[in-house]
């Protein structure tokens, strides 16, 4: 405990006194470390260990210019240290490693009763003996008394390491990195695709340093630099060097890589090098990086087979502050091996030899698109070459232009329905009819603009039923060889469904269904122009009762007719006619004429009393309800009746009630392909 409570003793001096050490020329005190003494056999351990601190306290002591520090010093300090961190109370200062500029070196020998003693000064970095001593004593006298002149013997510290370091300023003590660049900002274009990166390096007095060796990083994140050629120094490997000239300046190359981006912003070098006792100096420079864009809009994205749209090509750069600088001068290249047969790219201003388009002073160029037969898309891709390699790293831009034919599909659904019930009555004659009736019709036609071409798909669906019901007084033949007839009461029956169905696939129309007015469309109605042959049936059941002298005669029929004929969609008046205008029309010697003359003519009653009943009046073009769809719609629901008694000139009331209703909802719409 005694020999370590003077070396702490012997460390405290050392550390109270560092402070007032002096520095000169604006350089910090030199550091010096005393290494490990080298003593014979003969001096035991513990006496070499205290020759040597002696020795650095004594060199300390006549040398007040220097830090003086000692192995034992340092380890002392690591100790106490640890002791610092298990209590806790660690301010972390005490352990940090001095690193020593000089070594001092102590060699102690006993020859016979004699004490040979020498020392050296080292340049730590290039190993080099800066000075010498030695000495001798007696036993009597003793090792310590040789120790104390070694300090003498060196001489004056500061003025040796200050010729020493004149001598040799490689590496520089504590040395400072000032970097420039020029020019103050790179671009992707070749031209101006790099900068030179100047670092002045001086040392701690300010003066510049000669012949050391500067290191740049290789690889920052957006280029690569290049030096005098690649370090092999330890901590510095893998890096560019430079070697400073006499005015302490050393230069590097640095260049932006176009394949790590082309766009605005920075990037950071690092650059360092070496200063005496590992006391390195380094420092990053941050060079502004100029962003080049080119970008291409066609005037329309979509055109038509053999159309034609403009494509306008902006080249310009960005400075890292966002300001926009047109690229005036500049050839572009169109690359156009990817596009259809036919299809035509042309540059609207200068080409060169190769037809390739410059930029205008606005950093523009202007192609003209000429599309081919094929529908498709077409990619464009477009390259600004003069830039890093020229194709692999050329700034590009991709146009995409839709090349389809400009299609509309206008659609039409429709529905409607009817009721109606109907009775009169005068004197011993009555009449009624239930009826009822619905109609569903979807139509979807598409328009090609350029030709008016169109190609319709439609079908419709038609049922109605109606209940007849006559009474009243006729003819009657008893046979048909009797001469005599007389008037007799009768009812007639009639039972009358229908089923009826159209349908048609790519009916072909020019410019008749869809038309464009003013930036909208309409689609006519009335009628529809679209004939759809009809498929279905007509059955009927009819029963005829005559009451001859009170006793009731009947007779029945049925049967169903195929429908027929071409009806089209009406207007605004309801659907009923399409029953009708489906019966077929039948010759004369027909068995079944008779018949079919009697549900015409009720048709046509019926039609009559439906009559009525209207519909609102379809006016004006369809409306704009989104990105080229078009949209109209109505509905109307109408309900009539008619309740009345009639007086008639042969002196008798007859009454008349009918109750009729009639739904429609249309919808018409038109969509671009």
């Amino acid at each position: 405990m005694k020999m370590r409570t003077y070396l702490v003793v012997l460390l405290l001096l050392g550390i109270l006194s560092a402070p007032a050490l002096a520095a000169t020329g604006g350089c910090s005190a030199p550091t010096v470390y005393v290494t490990h003494i080298s003593a014979g056999d003969t001096i035991p351990a513990e006496t070499a260990a205290l020759l040597n601190l002696r020795f650095a306290q004594t060199l300390q002591e006549a040398n007040p210019g220097v830090r003086v520090s000692s192995a034992a010093e340092i380890s002392e300090l690591l100790r106490d240290e640890q002791e610092r961190i298990a209590a806790g109370t660690d301010d972390g200062t005490i352990g940090q490693k001095i690193g020593a500029e000089y070594m001092a070196a102590l060699s102690v020998r006993q020859v016979g009763s004699r004490y040979v003693v020498t020392s050296s000064l080292s340049d730590s970095d290039l190993f080099i003996v800066v000075a010498r001593a030695s000495a001798e004593a007696t036993s009597e006298e003793g090792p310590g008394a040789a120790v104390a002149e070694q300090a003498a013997g060196l001489g004056d510290l500061v003025t040796l390491i200050r010729a020493h370091e004149k001598a040799y300023p490689v590496p520089p003590r504590g040395p400072s990195l000032s970097v420039t660049i020029n020019p103050t900002s790179v671009t992707a274009e070749d031209i101006r695709d790099t900068t030179t990166m100047t670092a002045r390096v001086t040392n701690c007095a300010g003066d510049p340093v000669p012949g050391t060796k500067v290191f740049f990083e290789s690889n920052p994140p957006r280029g690569w630099v290049r030096g005098d050629g690649e370090s092999e120094d330890p901590g510095w490997s893998g890096w560019q060097y430079a070697v400073t000239g006499a005015d302490g300046i050393a230069r590097a190359t640095f260049r932006l890589d176009p394949s790590k981006g082309t766009g605005a912003g920075k990037t950071t070098v690092s650059i360092g090098t070496d200063g005496r006792g590992r006391k390195d100096a380094t420092a990053r420079v941050e060079i502004p990086i100029t962003g080049v864009i080119l970008e291409a809009f066609p005037a329309a994205p979509e055109i038509p087979p053999e159309g034609q749209t403009d494509i306008t090509v902006s080249l310009f750069e960005v400075a890292p502050d966002l300001t926009r600088r047109p690229l005036a001068d500049r050839s572009l290249y169109v690359e156009k091996h990817r596009l259809s047969d036919g299809v035509r790219v042309i540059p609207a201003g200068r080409t060169d030899s190769r037809g390739n388009p410059y930029t205008d002073a606005n950093g523009e160029v202007l192609l003209k698109f000429i599309a081919g037969k094929k529908e498709g898309t077409e990619r464009i891709r477009i390259l600004f070459q003069d830039v890093g390699t020229g194709y692999g790293d050329a700034v590009e831009t991709w146009v995409e232009i839709r090349v389809k034919k400009d299609e509309y599909a206008g659609t039409v659904n429709w529905k409607e329905s009817g009721k109606m019930a109907y009775e009169f009555s005068f004197q011993s004659m009555h009449d009624s009819i239930a009826y009822d009736y619905s109609f569903s019709f979807t139509g979807r036609t598409t328009k090609e603009k350029s030709t008016g071409k169109e190609l319709t798909d439609a079908s419709y669906d038609f049922y109605d039923s109606y209940d007849l019901f006559i009474s009243g007084y006729t003819y009657y033949e008893s046979s048909p060889t009797s001469e005599y007839c007389e008037i007799v009461p009768f009812e007639e029956e009639w039972q009358v469904d229908s089923s009826i169905h159209g349908r048609v696939s790519g009916y072909p129309t020019i410019n008749r269904v869809m038309k464009e007015k003013f930036s909208s469309f309409e689609i006519p109605v009335t009628p529809y122009p679209i004939l759809l042959p009809a498929t279905g049936t007509h059955s009927y059941d009819l029963a005829v009762t005559y009451f001859v002298h009170g006793t009731p005669h009947k007779g029945t029929a049925s049967g169903t007719f195929s429908a027929a004929g071409t009806p089209s969609v009406g207007g605004r008046r309801p659907m009923t006619s399409i029953r009708m205008e489906s019966l077929p029309l039948l010759s004369s010697d027909d068995p079944d004429k008779g018949i079919i003359k009697l549900l015409m003519r009720q048709g046509g009653g019926i039609d009559e009393k439906m009559s009525t009943l209207r519909d609102t009046k379809i006016t004006g073009l369809m409306v704009q309800t989104g990105k080229n769809v078009y949209e109209r719609s109505w509905s109307t629901r109408d309900v009539g009746s008619y309740h009345d008694t009639l007086f008639t000139f042969f002196g008798s009331d007859a009454s008349m009630d009918l109750d009729q209703s009639f739904r429609r909802s249309v919808t018409l719409r038109v969509v671009k392909l």
